[in-house]
C-alpha cells in the first residue's frame, strides 16, 4: 500500500458564521427558530424577485424589516444572508445576459418552499436532500475562496456515511474537508496532518443533524431516519455512486453515445420517431436548421431533448420524465449550444423552448431562469 506524500491541503469551505437552519422545520416559529426563519424569508425574496447581487444588498434588509417581527437590522453584511442558500443549493446565480448577473430559486429551492409554505415539512426536508446533492464546489459562488476540483460535497458525505454505517467527529474535522479526488475517498491511504478545520462539522453537519437528516450519538454521526432519509437516498443512488462524487469531463456526445443514454433513459425508437413526427422531423428551435441523414434509420439525424433534464426526475415524482410533451427534437448545433455553450447562448434557446412549452412548464412552477440553472448543472 502506497500512501501519497502531501503539502498543505486545500480544504472545502463553509459559508459564513452561522446554520442555515437551526431547528427542524416542523418546530413553531419562536427566537430558538430566527436563523431558519430569516433563511426563509431570504428564500421567499430571491424566488419573488430574482434579484441582481446588488439589488438584493440594497432591499433585503428592508424586506426582512417588513416580513420578521424580530428582525435584528444590525451591521451584518447582507450578502453573508445569501451565500448559505447558494452553498446548499437553494439558490443560483445565472448570467442570461451579458455581464447580467441575477440569483434564482433552484428547481428543488421552489419546490422546497412550497412544501414549507404547505406545511409539509417531510417531504420539504426530502426536497432540501435533493438541493444538497446537487450542490458542488466547482460553481459554487457562495465559496469562491475554496480552489478544490468539482466535487459535490455532501455526496461525499453520504457516499461515505452509506459505506461506513457510521463518521466520527475527527472524520469532519481532519478528513473530510480535505478530500479533493477518489483516491482520498480510502480513509486508510489518506494521510492526516496536524491541520484542522471545524467550520465544516460546525456549521454544515450539525445543521444536518438539527434537520433529523443525520443522528449524533457518542461521536459518531449515523444517517437519521426520523423521516426516510435510507428510502430517499436510495431513489438518488445514481448520484451516489463513485462516478457520480466529482466532475465528469465534459465532451460532446456522438450519434451512438446518444443511442446509448437513450436507451439507458428508457427512449425507445418508436418513442423517438413519435417525438420527431410531431415536429415534422425538424428541429424544435428552428424549422430551417439543416440536418443530415442517420446511418441508423436513414431518417433526418436529431437529439432527443428532455426539456427538464433526466437528472431531475426525482424532483418531479408525479411526472413521467420521458412523457411527450418533455421531449423536444433539436438539430446537433443546438444540442451542442445547449450543453456546452455559455450561459447567454443557452438562453437564447432556453427563451425559444419556453415560449413555445410556456403552458407546459407553468403547470410545473418552472420559470426561464431555472430551466436555464437545470441545464447549466447537468451534462448531457
Amino acid at each position: 500500500m502506497s500512501l501519497r506524500v502531501l503539502g498543505r491541503r486545500r480544504k472545502w469551505q463553509a459559508p459564513g458564521n452561522s446554520k442555515i437552519f437551526n431547528s427542524p422545520f416542523y418546530v413553531q416559529q419562536s427566537d430558538q427558530t430566527y436563523i431558519r426563519d430569516r433563511s426563509i424569508e431570504v428564500l421567499k425574496y430571491v424566488r419573488d424577485n430574482s434579484p441582481s447581487p446588488t439589488n438584493f444588498v440594497r432591499n433585503i434588509k428592508q424586506y426582512l424589516s417588513e416580513k420578521m417581527d424580530n428582525f435584528v437590522n444590525n451591521n451584518s453584511i447582507a450578502i453573508h444572508f445569501l451565500k448559505p442558500l447558494i452553498f446548499y443549493g437553494l439558490v443560483d446565480e445565472i448570467i442570461p445576459e451579458k455581464d447580467v448577473y441575477r440569483d434564482v430559486i433552484t428547481i428543488d429551492g421552489t419546490q422546497f418552499l412550497m412544501h414549507y409554505e404547505n406545511g409539509e415539512y417531510e417531504e420539504a426536508t426530502k426536497s432540501f436532500l435533493h438541493c444538497l446533492l446537487r450542490s458542488k464546489y466547482s460553481n459554487n459562488k457562495a465559496t469562491s475562496r475554496t480552489k478544490t476540483p468539482g466535487l459535490y460535497p455532501f455526496r461525499i458525505i453520504f457516499y461515505l456515511l452509506r459505506m461506513h454505517g457510521e463518521l466520527l467527529i475527527d472524520d469532519f474535522k481532519r478528513w473530510i474537508p480535505f478530500i479533493q479526488s477518489k483516491e482520498d475517498l480510502d480513509k486508510n491511504k489518506f494521510i492526516k496532518t496536524d491541520e484542522s478545520y471545524t467550520k465544516l462539522h460546525t456549521w454544515v453537519i450539525n445543521c444536518l443533524v438539527d434537520l433529523k437528516i443525520l443522528s449524533l450519538t457518542n461521536g459518531k454521526y449515523k444517517i437519521n431516519n426520523f423521516y426516510n432519509v435510507d428510502g430517499w437516498l436510495n431513489e438518488l443512488s445514481s448520484l451516489l455512486e463513485e462516478s457520480s462524487l466529482f466532475d465528469k469531463q465534459e465532451t460532446l456526445q456522438s450519434e451512438d453515445e446518444e443511442e446509448s443514454e437513450n436507451a439507458r433513459f428508457g427512449i425507445t425508437l418508436l418513442l423517438k420517431n413519435e417525438v420527431k413526427k410531431l415536429n415534422n422531423w425538424k428541429c424544435f428551435i428552428n424549422d430551417d436548421h439543416p440536418t443530415f441523414l442517420s446511418k441508423v434509420d436513414n431518417k433526418p439525424f436529431l437529439f432527443i431533448h428532455h426539456i427538464i433534464p433526466v437528472e431531475y426526475r426525482a424532483s418531479f415524482p408525479s411526472f413521467n420524465i420521458n412523457d411527450v410533451e418533455n421531449l423536444i427534437p433539436i438539430c446537433s448545433p443546438c444540442h451542442t449550444a445547449i450543453h456546452h455553450g455559455n450561459q447567454e447562448q443557452t438562453f437564447q434557446l432556453v427563451e425559444i423552448i419556453f415560449s413555445r412549452k410556456r403552458e407546459f412548464l407553468k403547470q410545473l412552477n418552472i420559470s426561464p431562469f431555472q430551466l436555464l440553472q437545470m441545464y447549466n448543472n447537468t451534462l448531457p
